[in-house]
């Protein structure tokens, strides 16, 4: 398959939508983007009652392309765990072994839950804390914290807690036999989620 055959421009059928300021100026028409891309963002732009969703539209443009090319390739639930696990002799046991990707598993996560807090939003539904409480502010702090939930997952999120390691307590560390965790971090991790949260839009 050719470089040409992998991506495709951008459908120029879909809604050019406006996101306000301090977004440079795209020319939409003219970018290309990995085809995997372009099918997730058209699906979150055309299922059922996300047309007219300006917090979906925005997580389809701006941060679905960034959380895929930094996350392709690696595993939520099993697979890199259990080649861990193999590569330390360990005999471990295979529940987990129909894995997925990260991408599928933050989707699959915040994407429903999404949508039952924008139901809880309804007039028809009674007085609620998300009616009361989350408005666009709030989903989008929502997402983006969501989307970091696995943040010692990410394949930067090693090379960053190295940097941050000013007492190199991890100078011989076998990140094999320890993956890197959340608590790793210096501060749990606050700049890191900042900064990615600041990548992802």
């Amino acid at each position: 398959m050719s470089d040409e055959q992998l991506f495709l421009s951008i459908n120029d059928d879909l809604p050019i939508l406006d996101f306000d300021a301090g977004r440079e100026d795209e020319n939409v028409t003219e970018q290309q983007e990995l085809l995997t891309i372009s099918l997730f963002k058209q699906a979150i732009y055309e299922a059922e009652g996300n047309q007219g969703d300006r917090l979906l539209a925005d997580l389809a443009k701006y941060s679905l392309p960034k959380i895929m090319s930094q996350l392709a390739g690696s595993t939520a639930k099993g697979g890199q765990f259990f080649e861990r696990l193999d590569a330390r002799g360990r005999i471990a046991r295979r529940d987990n072994a129909g894995d997925q990707s990260n991408v599928a598993h933050l989707l699959n996560g915040l994407l429903p839950t999404y949508r039952i807090a924008r139901r809880l939003q309804q007039p028809d539904v009674g007085k609620n804390q998300v009616k009361s409480y989350c408005e666009d502010l709030q989903f989008r702090v929502g997402f983006a914290s969501y989307l970091l939930h696995d943040r010692e997952k990410f394949p930067d999120y090693k090379d960053w807690l190295i940097e941050q390691d000013i007492e190199e307590k991890w100078i011989d560390r076998d990140w094999v036999a320890q993956s890197p965790k959340k608590e790793d971090a210096p501060n749990l991790g606050r700049d890191y989620v900042a900064k990615k949260s600041l990548i992802l839009g």
